[in-house]
């Protein structure tokens, strides 16, 4: 069986002094922040995003692929048209 332990009133109310505070602390404002601004995608520039070659030719060769060989994978079908990115004079370390 557990012990369980008494306390006089004495040491009871020693008990309550020691663990309250010395100074009363006063509650900290709080600032509302806009939740519609912490959660709102930033908008597109004018003209839509920048693409860039390789964005450009990787769409289009993969589809290329694809229709060449439809067993492929996309996985293998993009494995397939990186080596022909490597190799493309539309590849600007390439071009000379």
């Amino acid at each position: 069986m557990a012990k369980v332990e008494t306390m006089t009133k004495a040491e009871t109310s020693k008990k309550e002094k020691s663990s309250s505070p010395a100074k009363e602390t006063k509650p900290k404002a709080t600032t509302a922040k806009p939740a519609a601004a912490s959660t709102t995608k930033k908008a597109a520039p004018p003209g839509g995003k920048k693409v860039n070659p390789y964005n450009v030719f990787m769409k289009t060769e993969i589809a290329k692929v694809k229709a060449d060989d439809s067993s492929l994978s996309h996985r293998d079908a993009f494995k397939v048209a990186a080596r022909n990115w490597a190799g493309s004079d539309k590849n600007p370390k390439n071009a000379s």
